[in-house]
């Protein structure tokens, strides 16, 4: 289920449900293997009337839960979170952060987080400079630093409509 509001000329919120559940029993076994998941989304974003070209804000989150039990029992649950603001039209900042936790074993517990500052000159091309950190309770925590550059060419870029 997913459902969009316009707040405003400028603003809409879009927030989504989602669920599954699976029940498998394999021949010869004794359990029933079942599995549910649910999920929820919450998107933010905004960009003026005027001047919206230069100027835009985004803010998306998701949590899924996951269950499973039969011959094997365990009980996660995960989360990402980004914000990003159009500073110009050609600049872009964006932070995101990202958990997934094991109930029945908090050392399997996984979180990061990111910061990315993209330059778009033309519709075909971009460049971008991100950085991650992420930890997994096992070891020290891993660092990145990515540069990246994206060159379109060719047939022009697929529009979102």
């Amino acid at each position: 289920w997913k459902n969009l509001w316009d707040i405003s000329d400028a603003t809409t919120v879009e927030w989504g449900l989602s669920g599954l559940t699976f029940s498998n029993h394999s021949h010869g076994a004794t359990t029933e293997d079942e599995t549910s998941m649910f999920g929820t989304d919450l998107t933010f974003k905004w960009r003026p009337t005027v001047d919206g070209k230069s100027t835009s804000f985004m803010w998306s989150t998701e949590y899924i839960y996951k269950d499973r039990s039969g011959s094997t029992d365990s009980t996660l649950d995960g989360l990402t979170s980004f914000v990003r603001y159009q500073t110009n039209q050609r600049w872009y900042l964006q932070a995101q952060y990202e958990s997934l936790s094991d109930q029945d074993n908090s050392a399997n517990d996984v979180s990061g987080y990111s910061f990315l500052v993209a330059y778009i000159p033309t519709e075909f091309s971009s460049i971008r400079a991100q950085y991650d950190s992420f930890d997994d309770g096992q070891a020290k925590r891993d660092r990145r630093f990515l540069m990246q550059l994206n060159i379109s060419i060719g047939a022009h870029p697929a529009h979102m409509y």
